[in-house]
């Protein structure tokens, strides 16, 4: 698991992360994830036995069922994301634009949006 210049652990029962001080030399070839903050939120994107989920503040969102992502840049200074999942909205936030490759929102609705790249993401490198 990655975030913008560290390593961790999630747990994903618990919905916990836990930082790896001084990951393996391995570490980026066992990536199953990405997490950030996003308004005071933390997001951990990931992929587990089943297929990509959204950890939200330790509230999970299976995307393969029936979820959607919007994202889209409302002015200079912010952006808005959210998940819906079978029409109810799982999670929503409005935050600080950021650089396109260090923004959690765009990513995770970019990758959603186009299949080939989310059947292989965060798959183990052989």
């Amino acid at each position: 698991m990655s975030g913008l210049s560290e390593h961790a652990e999630f747990d994903t029962e618990a919905g916990t992360l836990r930082t790896v001080i001084d990951p393996t030399p391995d570490a980026p070839a066992r990536l199953g994830g990405v997490f950030d903050d996003l308004d005071g939120h933390l997001v951990v994107f990931y992929r587990a036995h089943s297929g990509l989920f959204l950890s939200v503040d330790s509230h999970t969102v299976d995307l393969e069922d029936g979820a959607r992502t919007e994202w889209y840049s409302c002015d200079r200074a912010s952006s808005y994301f959210a998940v819906t999942q079978h029409n109810s909205i799982r999670f929503a936030a409005t935050y600080r634009n950021r650089l396109p490759d260090r923004d959690i929102g765009r990513f995770i609705d970019e990758v959603l949006a186009n299949p080939a790249r989310r059947a292989r993401l965060f798959l183990p490198r052989n």
